[in-house]
């Protein structure tokens, strides 16, 4: 649990991908803000049950996302809560009624040089038939999502300002 905060494990498809934010004395508390507030799901128009899930270790929710016409839908568990000086985020796993199985990290981090970055780390494999036969098109959709959560969160914290 909390496995994409550390060595990612094999048999599973890895991506990571981080986003700027920028370096104001605001960004950091911004960025902490926008992650709290599922800035990257809503983005997505996603809807969420709760409306704004609680970042506690061991806490439940569920999302619908509309895609192509219809509604793809998934539970998660979030399994771990970062919350430094430097970095602030959660991952969730997924459970059995997602397409994926997995977990996704979503983070901001200052680092040494001030620089405040959005981080996602994920690692996932199909859990169903239809994701299976998506094959490298799910993939390209993944990728395509995690672009549109980190463009999610840089809007969020930038509105915030």
């Amino acid at each position: 649990m909390g496995a994409t905060l550390g060595p990612p494990p094999a048999g599973y498809h890895h991506l990571r991908a981080e986003r700027t934010l920028g370096a104001a004395a605001g960004d950091f508390g911004r960025g902490a803000d926008a992650i709290r507030d599922w800035a990257a799901h809503r983005a997505m128009s996603m809807l969420l049950a709760p409306s704004t899930p609680t970042l506690d270790e061991g806490s439940t929710m569920v999302f619908a996302l509309p895609l192509a016409g219809a509604w793809v839908s998934g539970a998660c568990r979030i399994v771990r809560v970062v919350d430094t000086d430097v970095s602030f985020g959660f991952a969730y796993g997924t459970l059995p009624h997602h397409p994926e199985r997995g977990e996704e990290a979503f983070l901001v981090h200052r680092r040494d040089d001030g620089t405040v970055v959005f981080e996602i780390v994920a690692f996932s494999r199909p859990a169903t038939l239809p994701t299976r036969l998506l094959g490298p098109i799910g993939r390209r959709l993944q990728r395509r999502s995690i672009d549109r959560y980190l463009d999610g969160y840089v809007e969020a914290a930038r509105a915030a300002t």
